[in-house]
């Protein structure tokens, strides 16, 4: 690295070890040294916005996602009365369902608890652009984006 004039950023190089609990329970290192820096071991680590825990589980990351996601639906609930049908799907898009189907294709094999949070995200984005009595939900329409999660759950 040194020979293409490159170096390690310690405060953002991150380090997990991947595997099933029993492997992980045998691992004693606490820090490596790579490039003359020490990078500490820890059990997370943030890869093109998708948080990778050191099980692959995506729990931590189904959790962020989740914690984001209803937060702006709250904040869109307040709203919902002065906006209009288009205008309110539009921002529901732009804050919430973007944001829950980037890199949905590591939801694949999550299991089904880790999975429903993102299932309440949905149908709390259908109930709030659905207000009027008269607008039902189809069971297409509410087949979103987890559902190839959801079938490899099966």
């Amino acid at each position: 690295m040194n020979g293409n004039r490159l170096k390690i950023n310690k405060d953002k190089t991150q380090f997990v070890w991947l595997g099933t609990p029993h492997q992980l329970s045998r691992i004693r290192c606490q820090k490596i040294t790579f490039g003359g820096a020490d990078i500490q071991i820890s059990t997370e680590a943030m890869c093109l916005g998708v948080l990778l825990d050191n099980r692959l589980t995506f729990a931590p990351h189904i959790r962020r996602i989740c914690c984001r996601c209803f937060y702006h639906l709250w904040q869109l609930r307040v709203v919902r009365k002065s906006l209009t049908v288009e205008a309110a799907k539009t921002m529901v898009h732009s804050f919430v369902v973007a944001r829950c189907e980037y890199c949905n294709s590591v939801y694949y094999g999550a299991s089904a608890i880790h999975i429903r949070p993102l299932q309440m995200c949905s149908t709390l984005q259908l109930d709030l652009l659905c207000v009027k009595e008269s607008m039902t939900v189809s069971p297409l329409t509410s087949a979103t984006f987890y559902m190839a999660a959801r079938a490899a759950t099966y």
